[in-house]
């Protein structure tokens, strides 16, 4: 089948973006204080934008891209549902694979295909649990968290899924109760007002899932009902429901298992949208255009109040066209995060211990330069790792600490940047770089 050339082009400039969200998510994962409720909802952020991959790359073409995000969708899927322990072994291994999909996503963007490595597939796979893990109640953090009788939340129950499950198995072992919320809304603005709703419980406790109602003797309404576990007391969460005219059903002193949909948390988050740099370019000339007409047209009229106006409307356009210049630029973070984690392969496959250092990530600098500046970027902290830091022996035997450190900096000097690339290793040996030379 051949592949739609715009289609993969729009994938691949989007895949960038998610390719650092699920970096973003481990990260969190990865933090000393992920726990409880805020690891949960970091492995669902996680699961879903790797759902989300693996959609839109079989939609572009990239059969292997779509197959491995396939294997690790497999195990989040299971690590939600409770059946597979989220240690810290899964979460490298989860890391390993998003730097394997970010590497096949660069290869893709040559030109370039491969198939998903064979050693990490082989690896993902057995990391998978053994069939039954759920029955035998093993949680998210590998402990046996058992279940208690789904009788509690009737009819609900039966619409839960296996991660909903697992979330409120969780959530219930660190202490929360388990309740029903069930409210209703007007056609017209219940969207609205569920949003605030959920944010409300948000703030002091977890929705597990959400089910639609029908409201037969009300169709100008929209019902809904809730499953949701909190630690604060009963009078609490009625009163917390009751701004909204919800009200809340107690399910059970220690509820294990019940049930519906997952609603995800509706934190509003800006909308944005992709805008080629030559378009933003082409729109900046424009506005230069339109706003050179307009202050000819106001310097020529009569008027004594047309410098004025002409004041006025240079001011305007100054500052419309500092926010539009704005829209061309990016932080360094990303560029030098990239080429931090390609340096961490390197010291992988060269069985080398390197620690990364960022420095200056906010300073700003124009995408196109971004862009232009990656590949050089990248080859100076792989020679670094290769060639800068010894191997561990030599590091120990000269009273260095074993691991190599590389410094990756972003500085605005003078009005331009400076990207620097440092490391504590031998440094060049010059009489060695002058014999390869003769």
């Amino acid at each position: 089948m051949p592949v739609d050339e715009r289609l993969l082009t729009e994938f691949l400039a989007e895949a960038e973006d998610a390719v650092e969200e699920l970096y973003g998510e481990l990260a969190a994962l990865r933090a000393p204080r992920s726990e409880g409720r805020a690891r949960r909802e970091s492995l669902a952020r996680l699961f879903r934008r790797v759902h989300t991959l693996k959609g839109s790359a079989s939609t572009a073409g990239l059969t292997g891209v779509a197959s491995l995000a396939h294997e690790v969708e497999s195990l989040l899927e299971a690590a939600r549902a409770g059946r597979l322990a989220l240690d810290a072994r899964a979460v490298e291994l989860f890391g390993e694979t998003v730097a394997a999909l970010e590497e096949s996503l660069e290869r893709a963007a040559r030109g370039e295909s491969a198939p998903p490595p064979r050693d990490l597939v082989e690896r993902l796979r057995g990391l998978a649990p053994a069939q039954g893990a759920e029955a035998a109640g093993v949680d998210e953090t590998g402990g046996g968290a058992g279940f208690v009788d789904e009788s509690f939340a009737g009819e609900a129950s039966a619409s839960l899924d296996a991660a909903e499950r697992g979330r409120l198995r969780a959530a219930v072992a660190e202490g929360a109760r388990a309740c029903a919320v069930t409210v209703s809304f007007p056609l017209e603005d219940f969207d609205e007002r569920f949003r605030l709703l959920s944010d409300a419980l948000s703030e002091a406790g977890e929705i597990i899932s959400t089910l639609p109602l029908t409201m037969p003797d009300a169709p100008e309404r929209v019902g809904f009902r809730v499953l949701y576990a909190t630690r604060e007391t009963r009078a609490q969460t009625a009163e917390r429901a009751a701004r909204f005219g919800a009200s809340v059903e107690e399910l059970g002193a220690r509820p294990n298992e019940p049930k519906e949909r997952e609603s995800a948390r509706h934190a509003s988050q800006g909308a944005s949208v992709r805008v080629a740099l030559d378009d933003l370019d082409d729109l900046i000339s424009s506005a230069h255009a339109v706003f050179n007409d307009a202050l000819a047209a106001l310097e020529a009229a009569a008027g004594g109040d047309a410098d004025e106006r002409a004041a006025r409307v240079r001011r305007s356009f100054y500052e419309v066209e500092e926010r539009l210049i704005a829209l061309r630029m990016t932080t360094a973070r990303r560029t030098l995060e990239r080429a931090a984690r390609a340096g961490s392969r390197v010291a992988r496959a060269e069985g080398r211990e390197v620690d990364f250092e960022i420095v200056g990530g906010d300073v700003r600098l124009d995408r196109s330069v971004a862009e232009l500046v990656a590949d050089p970027l990248l080859h100076l902290v792989r020679n670094a790792v290769d060639h800068g830091v010894e191997p561990e022996s030599e590091r120990v035997a000269r009273g260095k600490p074993a691991a190599g450190r590389v410094r990756l900096e972003a500085e605005s000097e003078a009005g331009l940047v400076l990207l620097r690339v440092s490391d504590d290793g031998r440094g060049v040996d010059a009489e060695a770089v002058a014999r390869a030379a003769e």
